[in-house]
């Protein structure tokens, strides 16, 4: 499943694959794939909001409520993100399918855009506001309900970052008080690992996705630019624990003592390279 992307134009956006360039020829397996895809994108939506509460737990010392992320208990915490990316996708499957008419509308653009015919297409996708045969334009409201329940969704798992990530940064505050001014020091760094890392999620998966919506509802095409919402998805993992690697000190100490051990023996293995071209020159 290579060369995923997301289309924009008029009042429609689509996910879609070229099966060409794939080693899946077969087109209901490849639209049942696209929509696991984009539940994979609903499950880490309830990742975030899981990891902000476990978080709170942490920074307000909840023995009983950590104890069930050790135990069996956990898998009903593990239910947050099964679920949430169990109705994505399986919203995307009922709600977000293709038909003749969508993809009539799709042709012009993916031409102009990609060069593309539609044949080797495979997309789901939503046409807010498609047109009958009077060239009237109509809601499309299966489109309209399937899109408002990600969005809630969407809206749900930033909502619980900011009220969790808040009462974090109360805690810690709270903690300042009483605690010593090194604890204090250590403290202020995991409150700003922990500001950054709630900006990364919201910039890299909520913002992109939401911005797709919105400007697809006011019929503002942004075309193949939509795919910069595959790229920061998939830049995601691995920029969500650089705050933390780089603005806790203790982590952030170990990394360059790693990286300078690692080129003192690169520097050493080189110099033992050349004076033994030296000697055999000799």
């Amino acid at each position: 499943m290579d060369l995923q992307t997301l289309h924009s134009y008029g009042s429609s956006y689509a996910a879609f694959i070229n099966i060409n360039l794939t080693w899946i020829k077969n087109k209901e397996l490849t639209r049942i794939l696209i929509d696991a895809w984009c539940g994979m994108y609903g499950t880490f939506m309830g990742m975030f909001a899981l990891h902000y509460i476990y978080r709170y737990f942490v920074i307000m010392s909840n023995t009983k409520m950590l104890k069930t992320f050790k135990s069996y208990k956990i898998i009903y915490w593990m239910l947050l993100p099964l679920i949430y990316g169990t109705v994505w996708g399986t919203i995307c499957y009922y709600f977000c399918a293709s038909n003749p008419e969508f993809t009539d509308y799709l042709s012009k653009s993916f031409h102009d855009t990609y060069n593309l015919e539609m044949t080797p297409i495979v997309y789901i996708g939503v046409h807010f506001f498609p047109t009958n045969e009077n060239g009237e334009k109509y809601i499309n409201w299966n489109g309209v309900i399937g899109v408002g329940i990600i969005w809630t969704m969407i809206m749900s798992s930033f909502f619980i970052i900011i009220y969790f990530g808040v009462s974090c940064y109360l805690q810690i505050r709270k903690n300042f008080e009483t605690s010593s001014r090194q604890n204090n020091n250590l403290q202020m760094q995991v409150f700003i690992s922990l500001v950054v890392q709630t900006l990364v999620p919201i910039t890299l998966m909520h913002l992109p996705v939401s911005m797709v919506f919105l400007f697809t509802f006011l019929e503002i095409s942004i075309g193949k630019f939509t795919g910069l919402v595959v790229i920061s998805i998939a830049v995601f993992p691995a920029i969500d624990p650089l705050p933390t690697m780089l603005i806790i000190s203790d982590y952030r100490e170990t990394i360059l003592k790693t990286l300078q051990s690692f080129l003192n023996k690169k520097q050493t293995s080189k110099k033992r390279e050349v004076e033994m071209e030296i000697q055999n020159i000799n």
